[in-house]
Formats: structure tokens, C-alpha cells, sequence
């Protein structure tokens, strides 16, 4: 399986949003422990609050992740076998990512247009915003994808061309 890819010339916003999260759950988890346990009266919102920013940051996470191509993945096949055969091994890989974002985009609208007239118990939004990330990020794959198949093909045809 291919190993993350750490980037240091990380734009500092996805920093900034990721730590921004980070504080909303740690703030919000020691507020609702102190409520529950010390006051005796607990919070409903915080656990609600991190669940969506948790579906959003998963969501968006998973089309960075295509983009930069830091995904899970198993590639040790396509990296053994060369020329043609590893640019179709390729190929199956990002057509296989290609049905999961079609679905990701599909359903999660599905879901999203289903779930519209639902509203939180706690904090009153929409609880379609709970689907609307994974259609967003769906949808956003699918470009993403067929760039890196242009890319499998294009560094393919590059390294048959020199045989």
C-alpha cells in the first residue's frame, strides 16, 4: 500500500481549518464533561457540532487525498509489473475510485435531497448537511480521477515510446 504523502508546502488554510476543528473538539468535549460530570447539566450541541464537522472534514479529506493521490491503495502489483500491463493495472485502480466517486456523488445526493425537510434535534440546521459534503466531494473526484488516468497514460505512453 502506498505510504501518505507528506507535503511541507502545504497550503496554510487547510492548517488553519484543520486546527480550527481541532480546537472546536477539544474545547467542546472538555465543556461537555465539565457540564455532565461537575454542573450536572449537560450539553446536547457539542456532540452534534463535532459529528457534522467530522462528516465535512472526512468528505473533503477523501478528495484531497485523490487529488495529491495519498489514498489507501494497494499498488505493489502495478509498481512490479511494467510497461503496459502496470499502466492497465493502473487504469483498473482510478476506474475502480472513478465508481466509488460516481456513487459518492449519486447517492450522497440521493441522500441529501431526501433527508431536506429533517432538522437537528439540538442545534436546528438541516440534517441533509450531513450528505451534502460526500455528493460535493463525490462530484469533485470524478475531474480529479480522470486527470490522473490522463496522467497514467500520458507517463505511460512516454515510457513505452523510449523502449
Amino acid at each position: 500500500m502506498s505510504a501518505p504523502s507528506t507535503n511541507p508546502e502545504a497550503p496554510p488554510s487547510s492548517l488553519v481549518g484543520s486546527f480550527a476543528q481541532l480546537i472546536e473538539w477539544v474545547v467542546g468535549g472538555v465543556l461537555q464533561v465539565f457540564r455532565r460530570f461537575v454542573l450536572d447539566r449537560p450539553l446536547s450541541w457539542p456532540e452534534e457540532l463535532s459529528t457534522l464537522l467530522l462528516v465535512w472534514a472526512v468528505a473533503f479529506g477523501s478528495f484531497v487525498a485523490v487529488v495529491r493521490q495519498s489514498h489507501l491503495r494497494v499498488d505493489f502489483i502495478a509498481a512490479k509489473v511494467p510497461g503496459l500491463a502496470g499502466d492497465l493495472v493502473n487504469t483498473l485502480s482510478q476506474l475502480c475510485i472513478l465508481a466509488v466517486a460516481c456513487g459518492m456523488a449519486w447517492y450522497g445526493w440521493a441522500f441529501y435531497s431526501s433527508t431536506a425537510g429533517d432538522t437537528s434535534t439540538t442545534l436546528g440546521y438541516g440534517r441533509n448537511l450531513y450528505y451534502l459534503p460526500i455528493a460535493i466531494a463525490g462530484a469533485a473526484m470524478i475531474p480529479a480521477v480522470l486527470c490522473n488516468l490522463v496522467a497514467v497514460w500520458s507517463r505511460g505512453g512516454a515510457k513505452r515510446g523510449q523502449v
